[in-house]
């Protein structure tokens, strides 16, 4: 199994798809009674153009094949139902569909994350620290909240000389 963030290439995860299509495409052609010399012909034809349009970046058979950068960047815009409907490949349009602030320091690159992963830690710290926070004051009053009345409360109309029983 080929994992796309190990690599900057999609070339493994695009032999291993090729390879896969081409033995499902032999088995059809079994089906259909054609000759064992004749269907390794017609697959290593199969094989070469596929691996032409590889070379020229285009989106068929395997969209992947037309990512730039690292393989996670994806081209398609929320504004596209598919790629490329409304910008070519490799179009500066379709790189900058996948653009990030890091990408100002870390151009083309995983680390270009780094801001946002920093940003998500600081969240998850800050959280666990409400929530530590929170748990010392539910033990120490029984409560997570801090009973509060405003003497001047007038939601009965009147103000408000005692706070209610209960709190």
């Amino acid at each position: 199994m080929n994992c796309l963030c190990s690599s900057r290439d999609a070339g493994p995860l695009l032999k291993s798809l090729l390879d896969g299509y081409l033995t499902e495409y032999e088995q059809l052609l079994a089906t259909k009674d054609i000759l064992p010399a004749e269907r390794r012909q017609r697959t290593g034809d199969v094989r070469q153009r596929i691996e032409a349009s590889f070379q020229r970046s285009e989106h068929v058979p395997f969209e992947i094949a037309s990512f730039a950068g690292p393989v996670s960047v994806n081209p398609r815009g929320v504004y596209e139902g598919r790629s490329y409907r409304l910008f070519p490949c490799r179009s500066e349009q379709t790189r900058m569909n996948s653009f990030n602030v890091g990408e100002f320091v870390f151009p083309n690159s995983y680390w270009s994350l780094s801001p946002l992963l920093l940003v998500l830690g600081d969240c998850v710290f800050f959280s666990l620290r409400m929530a530590a926070t929170l748990q010392s004051r539910e033990k120490a009053t029984g409560s997570y909240f801090r009973p509060t009345v405003h003497p001047k409360d007038t939601a009965l109309g009147r103000e408000m000389k005692q706070p209610p029983a209960g709190l």
